[in-house]
């Protein structure tokens, strides 16, 4: 049973937002939301925005950047702007195919209009997932995390995340007043707590997948390819498990060096010096991830072959 006060009536909405509703409401001094028998108030605010997903099954993934906090406390506060702004520009970059801008001469430009893939950037923690669970859906996701893992820019080289498909609710809003705004972006289930675990469990930098995620990709049947299978280290010793696959089977020495030299850069970004030696658990994370890259490599082949 619902009581509200008769001056409230006009900024009553009753019913069941639908998954991915979107409402905006402008200075509403009071507005009422109910579904599944639940009673949520705003009290007086302007330009609230709601975003639903309620509980529905999606594919979503967690990253962390190691390092951070050496980063925020070692950066003066311009580097650590460069770097944070560089963040933002490798995940935008993961979330799009690039378009060509012009016709007689080609820029390359990110073109995000078309991602199926949201994100949401908390600290050092991003989070991409996506609106439904088709096979376009997984796909695209498969496709933006191993952008984020394989890109040239160093940001890249220290991601460490998970990949998986599970339950997850979210609803973003924010009231807006004279002098503050109340933001809420929280995201919630079991597919944020899989994520987390495992990501948080690896001893090395990476993109790991669940089992319920990889089933679905044999389901799908086109993304096999990007998932490769093998014994990773982690905080609880050595597992077996599914990974995004940072290169084609059999690359050459070449690649896999060029990239393990940046990686090596990457792991020194931390430091307050770049001369200083790499804390032990901060070299066994970097050793980890060689050994991982070097497991993709084909000693017979080279670019020039």
């Amino acid at each position: 049973m619902l009581a509200v006060y008769p001056w409230a009536f006009s900024y009553c909405y009753i019913g069941r937002p639908e998954p991915q509703r979107q409402i905006r409401v402008n200075e509403a001094h009071f507005f009422i939301c109910v579904y599944l028998g639940n009673c949520r108030l705003w009290a007086y605010g302007k330009e609230k925005f709601n975003i639903y997903n309620m509980n529905k099954k999606v594919y979503l993934a967690y990253f962390d950047i190691l390092g951070f906090k050496n980063i925020v406390k070692n950066k003066s506060r311009k580097d650590f702007g460069k770097f944070i702004n560089n963040v933002y520009v490798a995940t935008q970059s993961a979330l799009s195919e690039k378009r060509c801008d012009g016709v007689d001469q080609c820029t390359y430009i990110t073109d995000m209009r078309e991602s199926r893939v949201n994100c949401l950037h908390i600290s050092d923690s991003i989070l991409l997932w996506t609106n439904n669970d088709s096979c376009d859906d997984l796909h695209e996701i498969i496709m933006a995390c191993r952008r984020l893992i394989v890109n040239k820019s160093v940001i890249n080289h220290l991601l460490r995340g998970c990949l998986t498909y599970g339950y997850v609710e979210y609803d973003f809003f924010d009231i807006r007043q004279t002098h503050s705004t109340f933001l809420n972006y929280s995201i919630a289930g079991n597919a944020v707590v899989d994520a987390y675990e495992i990501a948080e469990s690896l001893l090395m930098t990476g993109c790991a997948v669940t089992k319920p995620l990889y089933e679905q990709v044999l389901d799908c049947g086109k993304d096999q390819k990007y998932i490769t299978n093998r014994n990773i280290q982690t905080k609880k010793g050595m597992k077996k498990l599914s990974m995004i696959a940072p290169f084609e089977k059999d690359v050459y020495v070449q690649l896999v060096d060029n990239t393990i030299n940046s990686l090596q850069g990457a792991f020194k970004i931390p430091l307050k010096n770049k001369e200083d030696s790499l804390p032990k658990d901060v070299e066994l994370k970097l050793n980890n991830t060689i050994d991982f890259y070097r497991s993709f490599l084909n000693p017979n082949k080279s670019c020039s072959k």
